[in-house]
């Protein structure tokens, strides 16, 4: 007889017959486990009774036994109003349908955007067998938005949990895909960014144009000079820009997603010491659509204030012409003192 702690897990074995000294016996017996048997492990107890031929009998209570329990079904999973047309801007619920001969632990999702953005991990809320993730609100472009919904069913110890995916998608497509674009909103209230594939379809030109300055050109000693470029959208596609400039101790930092039409500034700092700075700068330009690329340049100068003459205000002996700043007034290269009875030269 058996007492195993579940009530779906049965078991029973009953011998009759003979077994002459000395022998040894060994007799199977099988447990019966049900569907719906939750996995894990599972301890129990067995009793065996032997009666011998002269009517003495034998107990043996409480033999210990354990059974473990293993979930090999995968859960079932499937989109759950999936499929649909929705506004720009607006917050969207995304669920799936998702069943075991178990449970279903979790559904998590992941939603990859237009442009290959991932958003993973979002973890969805049960009702009876519908799971979903509330108010999906990252629908700023238009196109098609895959997920993936995985189950996970009841993972106890031993963990043998498994996971079941379906991939389903949605469409943020008002406005969009009427052939018009416009930076200003018209009507549909259709713009660049949110259409990007109307707008895409009608660009033909990727063209920028640059221009650069420095706070000073004609920096003092040690002096900090500020660098400002400003870039200017020029075509009629959006653009990132990057950098390359000769002053290495410069760098600009790049800009995204610079629309038709607008500028942008960029700006980085240098400090002047005696040799003059030209910091040439080149803009790189690529088209968000077609990756187009295109590049402009611009030189700025910035020139010092050192070869002073003697007599000199200085606060380096690199900014005087003989090389010699004595208490902060350029000298004559052997001057040494500025008490004429103790200076050795003048």
């Amino acid at each position: 007889s058996n007492a195993i702690s579940a009530s779906n897990i049965t078991g029973y074995v009953n011998f009759s017959g003979q077994i002459a000294p000395n022998e040894t016996y060994t007799e199977n017996f099988t447990l019966n486990i049900g569907d719906a048997q939750y996995p894990g492990v599972y301890n129990g107890t067995f009793d065996i009774k032997i009666i011998f031929n002269d009517s003495t009998e034998v107990e043996i209570n409480n033999l210990g036994t354990k059974v473990v329990v293993q979930d090999c079904t995968a859960p079932n999973i499937s989109c759950h109003n999936a499929s649909g047309n929705y506004n720009v801007t607006n917050s969207i619920n995304i669920s799936a349908n998702a069943t075991d001969n178990i449970n279903v632990t979790n559904v998590t999702f992941s939603v990859v955007n237009p442009f290959g953005n991932a958003y993973t991990n979002l973890y969805g809320v049960q009702a009876n067998n519908i799971w979903t993730y509330y108010n999906f609100n990252d629908t700023s472009y238009c196109g098609t938005y895959n997920y993936t919904s995985c189950a996970t069913d009841n993972g106890t110890t031993p963990n043998n949990s498994t996971d079941s995916c379906v991939t389903c998608n949605f469409t943020i497509d008002s406005f969009c895909g009427d052939g018009i674009c416009s930076n200003i909103s018209v009507n549909c209230g259709e713009n660049y960014t949110n259409c990007l594939g109307d707008c895409c379809s009608q660009t033909t030109t990727t063209d920028i144009s640059i221009t650069q300055s420095a706070n000073t050109t004609h920096a003092s000693y040690n002096e900090t000079i500020n660098w400002t470029v400003t870039i200017n959208n020029t075509g009629d596609t959006i653009v990132n820009v990057t950098f390359n400039n000769s002053e290495s101790n410069c760098s600009f930092s790049n800009i995204t997603n610079l629309q038709p039409g607008n500028s942008s500034n960029v700006s980085c700092t240098t400090t002047m010491y005696c040799n003059n700075i030209t910091n040439n700068v080149t803009a790189n330009a690529t088209s968000i659509c077609n990756s187009t690329k295109i590049n402009a340049s611009e030189t700025v100068t910035a020139n010092n204030t050192c070869n002073k003459p003697d007599n000199s205000s200085c606060i380096a002996n690199e900014q005087c012409t003989n090389n010699n700043c004595y208490n902060k007034t350029c000298r004559p290269s052997t001057w040494n003192c500025d008490t004429t009875a103790n200076c050795n030269s003048t």
